[in-house]
């Protein structure tokens, strides 16, 4: 064999080696693809489900968030026609007071002036001395005060001039008895 046809065999040889390594490499990523086809598959189904029952969660809320908007819009009506008619009540008491302001002249000068004697009675009066009940209500408590700080004071003297009588007592009563003893006794 020559040069030329071993050079032949050598290039065949180093095909036939890449040619079954791509081989082999093409059957491996086959069996991969087919593992990563159904983990992706398995992956769109979870996603799908997720989604749907999102879109299920979203729709309800949507349909809850309608519900809720109609009931306020119920309650801005419902206010609005409380307020306009609050408005036409205060219009009407204005009116009203309007009209009595004339009538109530009178009778304001006659709440001062009764006021004022209220007053005067209550405080009292510097002209002609008069004193007025918060005067007598303090002063009936300065009293109130005085009795009770006295009754305080004398407790405690009371307390102690009953025990110092019982204890004359006792010595009485031990004397008169000594003395009857001693009176029988002959001597």
């Amino acid at each position: 064999m020559t040069l030329f046809g071993k050079l032949l065999v050598f290039l065949n040889l180093v095909f036939s080696v890449v040619t079954g390594a791509l081989i082999v490499f093409v059957f491996t990523t086959r069996a991969n693809w087919v593992v990563a086809y159904n983990d992706d598959n398995a992956k769109v189904k979870t996603a799908e489900s997720a989604y749907k029952a999102e879109k299920n969660a979203h729709d309800n809320d949507l349909r809850q968030k309608d519900a809720e908007s109609a009931g306020y819009k119920e309650q801005v009506k419902q206010l609005t026609t409380a307020v306009e008619t609050a408005q036409q009540e205060a219009r009407s008491a204005r009116e009203l007071a309007t009209k009595n302001e004339g009538l109530n002249a009178g009778a304001n000068a006659q709440s001062i002036t009764d006021r004022d004697k209220l007053n005067r009675e209550i405080i009292g009066t510097k002209d002609p001395f008069v004193k007025g009940l918060r005067q007598l209500i303090n002063e009936q408590k300065a009293i109130e005060d005085q009795a009770y700080n006295e009754d305080t004071y004398i407790t405690d003297a009371v307390t102690n001039r009953e025990a110092e009588f019982g204890l004359l007592k006792k010595r009485r009563d031990a004397l008169v008895a000594r003395e009857a003893e001693l009176k029988k006794q002959p001597r």
